[in-house]
């Protein structure tokens, strides 16, 4: 599989426009509002969708998850720049501008495992996060009156890593999912308490979603859909941690510079 994908550079959904299940491509019919209207939305992403990409199909000695080699500042900011260049995009991608983004605040003293963590993070944000978090937001945008869209971010990581976890990465792709079933109930030897509490919650918001179409409060504040204030959509979002925060797991614009300054151009021309 490696071999067919080239790396991340295959990384690239086909879509077939049959005329009749697809009538055009859909980010075109997205952004055309040729949807289906007056819907009730929930995305949600785990915080590193990418770094399970990098040992799979990157380089599974650099990114080995038990033991990766080691990694500067220095050289995870110029890995990140030359894997950024390589991604699939019809207009060449400016690797040195995806580092900068991501980089801001890192240093020699940064642990390296949160520097390998980085990488990921971003290539994530291009190939995951950032198209569900534009595909969201232009659904409400196109039905401001009639849908309904609500985030979570799942940035909780406990006990041993699971799936496509690495013990280096953050909480990864899928990780969200055993949450949402149960599994640390039915599995209990394998999961810590706090994660069936987490699990537990989870299932709630997605019980009281699927019956009334809206999440429940969380620690007594309403989750609040997407809204408009003047010309821009402010996105609410409720973060699952590992410990409550002190004064709210809710916030607003998740990712808004990642996903709509950075990545958003390149997004558009898929």
């Amino acid at each position: 599989m490696p071999a067919l994908m080239e790396g991340i550079v295959g990384w690239n959904t086909v879509v077939i426009i049959d005329g009749e299940f697809l009538p055009a491509l859909p980010l075109e019919m997205l952004n055309k509002g040729d949807h289906k209207k007056g819907m009730n939305v929930m995305i949600g992403d785990p915080q590193d969708e990418g770094s399970w990409i990098l040992w799979f199909s990157e380089d599974s000695v650099k990114y080995s998850p038990q033991n990766p080699a080691p990694i500067t500042h220095m050289e995870a900011y110029n890995e990140l720049s030359r894997i950024s260049r390589k991604m699939w995009s019809k207009e060449p991608i400016d690797g040195e501008m995806v580092s900068k983004v991501y980089f801001t605040g890192l240093s020699d003293e940064t642990p390296q495992d949160i520097l390998r963590q980085t990488i990921g993070v971003a290539i994530g944000d291009y190939l995951l996060s950032c198209p569900g978090i534009q595909f969201a937001k232009t659904l409400y945008e196109n039905d401001v009156n009639d849908s309904r869209v609500y985030q979570y971010y799942y940035n909780f990581k406990l006990g041993r890593p699971r799936l496509l976890c690495s013990e280096w990465s953050g909480s990864c792709h899928y990780d969200d999912v055993p949450s949402v079933f149960g599994v640390p109930f039915y599995q209990s030897d394998r999961f810590l308490d706090r994660e069936r509490e987490v699990s537990e919650q989870m299932i709630d918001i997605f019980a009281t979603f699927a019956k009334t179409g809206q999440p429940p409060a969380q620690d007594g504040a309403d989750w609040e859909a997407y809204y408009r204030l003047d010309n821009h959509t402010i996105r609410p979002y409720y973060e699952f941690t590992n410990e409550p925060k002190p004064v709210t797991n809710f916030g607003t614009g998740l990712k808004v510079v990642e996903c709509e300054y950075l990545w958003k151009k390149y997004i558009d021309q898929q």
